[in-house]
């Protein structure tokens, strides 16, 4: 089974630096691996817990919610609390880690029985391999590797939360940061008066951030601060991951 496994592959997916120390391949292995994949080990045995995933997903999932409840609690200082336990819930659910995991193709890594279906289990899969990066590469890095995972997310469900009002979001992203507001121009208006197309261009003390169009002003807007949005998420990435003291 071990030498089946990608390992280096999985690294890089994750964005995690190469080693070849062999404790480290072991658990990532372990995290990847089903209980239903090792069925003919008896579920009380040592080797049982060392060859299937379960407790480095109980470790995962803990690592996650610090370190995405920090990075909420730094990144939307006027939310109230609230307004966090929503968007942190969005973030943890398995909708979202499977989402993730698809992304990245973590399915061809799993291990699971005849009967067991990979999209089962992939959420469960995703925190598990989560606490497997905490063990291996601790928890600087392990955040690192969940930001970058999260980063459009986090923009995206905050918008999606605003009923798509990109506008009010990105106002809300550069005014909790001491930005200032954005500035909103029309750079063109083109076709004809019964089928108009607008473009326009969102800018922050003068540089622009992003551009959009659409038959109208208010869409054109909306679109450009959606641009806007997917730029200023590289800041979530070099937010502070360390633990509050």
């Amino acid at each position: 089974m071990e030498d089946s496994f990608k390992f280096d592959k999985l690294l890089k997916t994750l964005g995690l630096p190469k080693t070849r120390r062999q404790f480290i391949k072991k658990l990532f292995l372990q995290a990847v691996t089903h209980k239903s994949f090792v069925k003919d080990i008896p579920s009380d045995s040592l080797e049982y817990q060392q060859e299937q995933y379960d407790r480095l997903e109980f470790l995962g999932d803990s690592v996650l919610k610090l370190v995405l409840n920090e990075h909420l609690y730094r990144l939307f200082p006027n939310y109230n609390s609230g307004q966090l336990t929503k968007l942190s819930a969005f973030l943890l659910s398995d909708k979202t880690l499977k989402r993730i995991a698809l992304s990245l193709g973590i399915e061809e890594y799993v291990k699971v029985g005849r009967r067991i279906g990979k999209d089962a289990v992939l959420p469960d899969i995703m925190e598990s391999l989560i606490g497997a990066s905490y063990i291996s590469f601790g928890f600087t890095m392990a955040g690192e590797v969940i930001i970058e995972l999260y980063k459009d997310i986090i923009l995206e469900a905050d918008a999606s939360d605003l009923k798509g009002n990109y506008k009010a979001a990105l106002q809300e992203f550069t005014q909790s940061r001491q930005m200032g507001l954005p500035d909103y121009n029309v750079a063109k208006a083109l076709g004809p008066a019964h089928k108009p197309l607008f473009e326009v261009e969102v800018s922050l003390k003068g540089k622009v951030l992003g551009i959009g169009s659409g038959p109208s002003k208010k869409d054109a807007g909306q679109a450009a601060a959606k641009e806007a949005l997917r730029k200023l998420s590289q800041l979530v990435k070099s937010l502070p991951l360390t633990p509050l003291k």
